[in-house]
Parts: structure tokens; C-alpha cells; sequence
């Protein structure tokens, strides 16, 4: 997958919000993530130079972490509360 084009699918995802192709539009978009770790990541995946962007490898790495976390947080919901 094209790094670039993941970056802006993530933007959308956590805006909720379709991607503004107007780079400036597109920026400010992402300055309205609040996950600064998914903010952060979005904006190395659209920097301009593709060379200095990250490989899908590394992307993957950066939000591994994320996910994991994501998974504990829904089975503790998921969990029935056996102390009623």
C-alpha cells in the first residue's frame, strides 16, 4: 500500500471526516487528531519527500502498540462484571 495514501485513509478515519485533496486543508485536518501518536504518524506518511516518508514496515510497528492497547481496553468492556 502506497504510504501516503495510508496516511490520509488514517486523517479520515480519526476526523470522520473524507480527506480534503487542498494540501493546507488536508494538514489541518490533521491537526484536529487527537491521538498525537496517530497525529504524528499521519503526518510522516504524507510529508512531501517520499523518500522520508516510512516504510509500510515501520508504520505497522508504530501502530502495533496502538492496537494492542485498543483490544485490552474492549475486553475489559466486553468482561461481565462478576462482582455484582
Amino acid at each position: 500500500m502506497d504510504v501516503y495514501s495510508f496516511g490520509v485513509l488514517l486523517c479520515e478515519m480519526c476526523i470522520q471526516e473524507l480527506p480534503d485533496p487542498d494540501r493546507r486543508v488536508l494538514e489541518e485536518q490533521v491537526s484536529r487528531v487527537t491521538d498525537h501518536v496517530f497525529q504524528h504518524l499521519i503526518l510522516r506518511c504524507i510529508t512531501w519527500e517520499p523518500e522520508a516518508r516510512p516504510t509500510m514496515e515501520r508504520v505497522i510497528n508504530a501502530l502495533d502498540p496502538q492496537a494492542h492497547a485498543f483490544v485490552k481496553i474492549r475486553e475489559r468492556r466486553l468482561k461481565p462484571d462478576l462482582t455484582s
